[in-house]
């Protein structure tokens, strides 16, 4: 459990070019262990794009059976994951209806200019 904690301290701090290596170290890594499993899903909770959190997930649910206190920090981290890729299926939603509100706006001031009489100079 200290160790998780320490390594999710120690993930908020990296860069982005830092936390790419050490994603391309743990995807290269044949097996993950539990540890591993954890700071893949940290990682992976930093990035911004809906595939990273759901990897994320996958690597939690793929931890074997803990005790209590890591299996709260694991569940946490799915909370997090979970609100996190939410918030991104949301916010992709509310940019397509915002570009069809967008489009109908559009239309709608086009069929006004067809209908209004034209004027003769």
């Amino acid at each position: 459990m200290p160790a998780l904690l320490s390594d999710l301290a120690r993930v908020a701090t990296l860069s982005p070019e830092q936390r790419r290596r050490e994603l391309a170290t743990l995807d290269s890594s044949r097996r993950l262990d539990d540890a591993k499993r954890f700071q893949l899903a940290a990682l992976l909770e930093r990035e911004d794009s809906a595939e990273a959190y759901e990897r994320g997930l996958k690597a939690l649910a793929a931890m074997e059976e803990t005790d209590s206190r890591t299996q709260a920090l694991a569940d946490l981290l799915k909370r997090t994951l979970k609100a996190r890729l939410e918030l991104k299926q949301q916010t992709v939603r509310a940019d397509e209806l915002h570009d069809k509100l967008d489009q109908i706006k559009a239309l709608e001031k086009s069929l006004q200019q067809r209908s209004s009489p034209a004027k003769v100079p």
